[in-house]
């Protein structure tokens, strides 16, 4: 019998599935919610989270009760494969994404399973169209973004569904829109975000990546940013986005991000109006240290549908409000990809993508 068999017919069994389970459950006050804890986070120190953090800090050994068993087992492991302890203490378990991640799989497989593809009980990464607001008029924009709408979320209830995520372990999420930089509370929520250990990540255009604000977002505690190009062709881009000077400052962004060491990828959507290129001309006009090339699937087409283009209804899909997951555990409805839209009601509503 193969070792993967091996691995996968231990743990469909239900006591090891049992085991899984108490292993992430959450600790419950009196009323039945999560507790608190110290540093304000929403009640997601579980056992098998209490350890991780015990050994990312590298004061835990064997002789600590509580985490004896899972210490003695992570340093077998540690050793069969060769790995430093202060690799798996630091870049592994030290971010508290990871620590996020590996809790959310466990809890899954626990509670469904080990299935193919595998389910989850929450997303593993969220995106969230953060506002209607852009300042270009993409020919491709799904969202048909452009003003504000006046019923989108205020801050407190921005603060309330990063809270709700936070409860569910979600590990990642990506900030969409609209252009999110345009957004007034962005900042704010990011901060918000990144003190309860998201890994937050941008899609934005780029042409309001100064300086200033790069700064900005690094210091709130954003770590990644995605930046599109349609060509590299400068009148193509331009063309595609609405404007003369488009691509001027697109690429102006994507170096400012680079500089100022954000995880930068530089998308070329597929589209009828923008070609494939070499990532050796994306090297002359973006620069390669510290950003990645890479494309995108096509997009469905909103303000402009040429004959023989794909068709909207590519796009089409099911959005319930978020209220209704969230009445009760919004895990639910959330598997795999969740998309979240910055409007009403709750104010928000959800589109997953299994």
């Amino acid at each position: 019998m193969a070792e993967a068999e091996k691995i996968e017919r231990l743990l469909a069994r239900p006591e090891v599935r049992r085991l899984m389970r108490a292993m992430t459950a959450k600790p419950k006050t009196r009323r039945g919610e999560p507790k608190a804890r110290r540093d304000g986070t929403n009640g997601r120190s579980c056992w098998l989270e209490r350890f991780f953090e015990a050994y990312a800090g590298g004061s835990l050994r064997w002789h600590h009760l509580e985490f004896a068993l899972p210490y003695l087992l992570t340093e077998y492991i540690r050793r069969k494969t060769g790995a430093r302890r202060e690799t798996l203490a630091g870049r592994v378990l030290g971010n508290p994404a990871t620590r996020r991640g590996l809790v959310a799989t466990v809890r899954s497989v626990g509670h469904l399973g080990l299935t193919q593809p595998q389910r989850f009980v929450a997303p593993l990464m969220v995106v969230w169209n953060f506002t209607q607001a852009c300042n270009l008029q993409c020919r491709h924009c799904y969202q048909e973004a452009g003003r504000r709408r006046p019923d989108e979320l205020t801050l407190d209830e921005q603060k309330r569904i990063v809270d709700i995520l936070d409860e569910r372990d979600v590990p990642l999420v990506a900030f969409s829109g609209g252009e999110p930089l345009m957004a007034p509370t962005f900042l704010e929520v990011v901060r918000y975000a990144a003190r309860r250990g998201f890994h937050l990540t941008v899609a934005t255009n780029g042409t309001l990546c100064t300086p200033d604000r790069v700064r900005a977002m690094v210091d709130a505690g954003l770590r990644y940013a995605e930046i599109s190009l349609d060509s590299v062709d400068p009148s193509r881009h331009d063309a595609w986005r609405g404007a003369a000077g488009y691509w001027d400052r697109a690429v102006a962004g994507i170096r400012t991000a680079v500089r100022h060491k954000i995880g930068t990828v530089t998308y070329f959507p597929i589209s009828w109006l923008t070609p494939c290129c070499g990532l050796d001309t994306v090297e002359v006009c973006c620069g390669s240290h510290g950003s990645f090339c890479g494309g995108c699937p096509p997009y469905p087409l909103a303000r402009q549908q040429p004959p023989g283009c794909l068709s909207g209804e590519t796009g089409k899909c099911v959005r319930p409000p978020l209220a209704a997951a969230t009445g009760g555990p919004v895990t639910k409805a959330m598997k795999g990809h969740t998309e979240i839209d910055n409007c009403p009601p709750f104010q928000g509503h959800r589109r997953g993508m299994s």
